[in-house]
C-alpha cells in the first residue's frame, strides 16, 4: 500500500518487494539505487511496515502507478465498494490471463509483457485483499504514525 503526501511517500515493504521483482517499471532500478534498499530484508512479519522517503519526484512517480493499492482510494470505502473493486480487479486478472492461455507460442512470445501486466493484476488483487481485510481490523498493518494523526483530529467546536 502507498499513502502520498505532497513531497512524501509511505510504500510498504511488501511493495517495495514486489517492486523488485517488477523488470519493466521505470525508475525502480534508480529507487532501489538511491535509497539502498537491497539492505531491507522484508518477510511476511515487516512486509505491512512502511519506509518513509522525502522525495517529491518518487511522489509523483508512485502517485501513477495503479497497481499498488493507495490508501486514500480505499479507506473511506464500504465493504460493498471494496468488493466491488476487488471484483473488478480479479475480472482483470483473469481476463488477462485467459487471453494470453489461448494464444498460440508464438503470440505469447510477441506478448510476453502481458504475464508481466497478469502479474501486477493478480498482485493488486491479492493486496486490495488485504486491505479490506485490514479495514475490518482482521489483520494489522500500523500506519505511519503522521497518518494516524490525520486520522485522529479533534473536532472542532461551532460557535452558534
Amino acid at each position: 500500500m502507498k499513502i502520498v503526501r505532497e513531497d512524501t511517500l509511505y510504500l510498504q515493504k511488501g511493495d517495495i518487494m514486489f517492486l523488485s521483482r517488477i523488470a519493466n517499471v521505470p525508475i525502480v532500478a534508480e529507487f532501489f539505487k538511491e535509497y539502498n534498499l537491497s539492505i531491507f530484508e522484508i518477510n511476511s512479519k515487516n512486509k505491512y511496515e512502511f519506509v518513509k522517503f522525502k522525495n517529491i519526484l518518487l511522489c509523483n512517480f508512485f502517485s501513477q502507478i495503479d497497481f499498488i493499492v493507495d490508501y486514500d482510494e480505499i479507506k473511506d470505502l464500504t465493504s460493498s465498494e471494496m468488493e466491488k473493486k476487488i471484483n473488478r480487479v480479479t475480472n482483470l486478472w483473469n481476463e488477462l490471463s485467459e487471453r494470453f492461455d489461448n494464444m498460440d507460442i508464438i503470440h505469447q512470445q510477441k506478448n510476453i509483457s502481458m504475464i508481466e501486466d497478469i502479474e501486477k493484476a493478480k498482485y493488486k488483487e491479492n493486496s486490495l485483499k488485504e486491505a479490506f481485510l485490514f479495514l475490518q481490523g482482521k489483520i494489522n498493518m500500523p500506519l505511519p504514525e503522521e497518518i494516524l494523526k490525520e486520522r485522529i483530529k479533534p473536532k472542532e467546536n461551532k460557535l452558534d
